[in-house]
């Protein structure tokens, strides 16, 4: 996925609805074996910290990602995507998308990969990613013990022997 300039004559929530669109469409080509709910909880998991640029990072007391208030993760990828947008067009520079493009690579990288040793070690990153997506979304409760991922969001490794129907 590319950050690439975009036609004038198209409206701002039009921009960020394609957007979305595109994201969505992306995850279910490269990773169809992927529920599309924990990658965006992953790229959640990335850009929500203090660290990340604006609009989703800032002080340890006030992070950008601390705007959120959503309840679905449809409202969590449309804040992603509006916020980077936002940031762009008030001028405060591209960081912002090109965080929101290297995350949603970066994701689906982790996910693709099936070679057994990658396998198992992108397994624990992007469980970490999908429970500090999920707790900085405010999904999840932040403290407490014996957190589970629902089976639904869990690892699936991809069978590389063959193909088979699932109903």
């Amino acid at each position: 996925m590319t950050i690439s300039r975009c036609l004038p004559s198209i409206s701002s929530s039009q921009l960020i609805t394609r957007t979305e669109t595109d994201i969505t469409a992306f995850f279910k080509i490269r990773t169809p074996h992927v529920h599309h709910d924990r990658l965006v909880y992953c790229i959640a998991g990335m850009l929500f910290a203090h660290t990340s640029p604006d609009p989703f990072g800032g002080t340890k007391s006030k992070p950008g990602y601390a705007n959120f208030d959503g309840e679905s993760v449809a409202s969590l990828l449309r804040f992603i995507v509006s916020a980077a947008y936002f940031s762009y067009w008030g001028l405060k520079g591209r960081e912002g998308l090109e965080s929101v493009v290297y995350c949603v690579n970066r994701v689906v990288m982790l996910h693709s990969i099936t070679t057994s040793v990658l396998e198992v070690d992108n397994k624990y990153v992007t469980d970490e990613l999908l429970l500090n997506g999920m707790k900085r979304s405010g999904h999840i409760e932040w403290y407490g013990g014996g957190v589970k991922i629902v089976p639904w969001l869990q690892f699936h490794p991809e069978n590389q022997l063959g193909v088979y129907f699932t109903p």
